[in-house]
């Protein structure tokens, strides 16, 4: 069964991955330009992405960090995050 919150959290990412992506693809098309390697496409997927990657990691790091907090008892010789 597929978690609600999850999901809508994990599309929520993704559409406002998709609108930080623009500005880096933006960034990295004047980068280019500067270098004179012009308009080349690896630009644009580097581009969106990293916009997308980095507001998919941010929610799938706070569901395992919830998953892993939830599941695993402390010990001292640990090396997972505090909880």
């Amino acid at each position: 069964m597929i978690d609600r919150k999850l999901f809508v959290s994990w599309i929520l990412a993704t559409w406002v991955g998709w609108l930080l992506g623009i500005p880096i693809i933006i960034a990295l098309a004047l980068i280019g330009e500067a270098v004179h390697i012009g308009g080349a496409q690896f630009l644009v997927g580097a581009g969106m992405g990293t916009g997308i990657g980095l507001m998919q990691a941010l929610v799938i790091r706070r569901t395992l960090h919830k998953s892993f907090c939830g599941s695993v008892r402390r010990s001292s010789y640990s090396l997972r995050p505090s909880c």
